[in-house]
């Protein structure tokens, strides 16, 4: 027998806790640049992000005090290693 449990009574953490590194692609698909109005890059813009960026389902996410605008967009991860 399937035992489910109730969403509202636990707790979802970040899938990896301590990546090395987390290394992102930047306007990685035509639409996203043209909706930036940026120019369409010759090859991928890569950026990192840190540790202190990830959070568990439904956790708030922190912003930084000088910011005015914000951006949101879904994210795909990838862990390579084990």
């Amino acid at each position: 027998e399937t035992e489910l449990l109730d969403e509202a009574t636990i707790t979802l953490a970040p899938c990896v806790n301590h990546p090395g590194k987390i290394i992102c692609v930047g306007l990685n698909y035509l639409r996203h640049a043209r909706e930036t109005n940026s120019d369409i890059p010759d090859y991928p813009i890569l950026f990192n992000k840190f540790t202190n960026t990830l959070a568990g389902h439904r956790e708030a996410v922190p912003l930084p005090r000088e910011s005015d605008q914000v951006d949101y967009e879904a994210e795909l991860a990838i862990v390579i290693g084990s």
